[in-house]
């Protein structure tokens, strides 16, 4: 199990790679994101999905760890919809929050989800 501190540092790095797709989305509309963000989506999907399996960060999964040899097709399917609630629910709104809270500029929303000190 890893500390406090670090699985904060993962959800940090789950929302600061939300942030192209908030960018995309809030400058040229949710009908018109690109494919620009995915290497950022890929890593956000896989920090958010260790933090689930393997760092319980889940109340719905709960403390435990679990090798994906291990889950079966309902943990599974719990585990994808507590992963897809991380990186979209949590995160994802997250950003738009505080770039709508802080009146911060489109472009640079990337930089901004760390580094506002408006909360959430």
């Amino acid at each position: 199990m890893r500390s406090l501190g670090c699985v904060i540092i993962s959800a940090r790095v789950v929302c600061r790679c939300m942030g192209g797709r908030a960018a995309e989305e809030r400058i040229l509309g949710k009908e018109n994101t690109t494919s620009g963000a995915s290497s950022d989506l890929e890593q956000a999907t896989r920090i958010a999905r260790a933090m689930v399996t393997k760092y319980g960060f889940s109340d719905k999964i709960g403390p435990i760890s679990v090798e994906p040899e291990e889950m079966s097709g309902k943990l599974s399917e719990m585990v994808d919809s507590e992963v897809k609630r991380l990186c979209q629910v949590q995160c994802l709104q997250y950003v738009f929050h505080v770039t709508r809270a802080c009146r911060v500029p489109s472009v640079p929303i990337a930089n901004v989800s760390l580094t506002c000190s408006c909360r959430a």
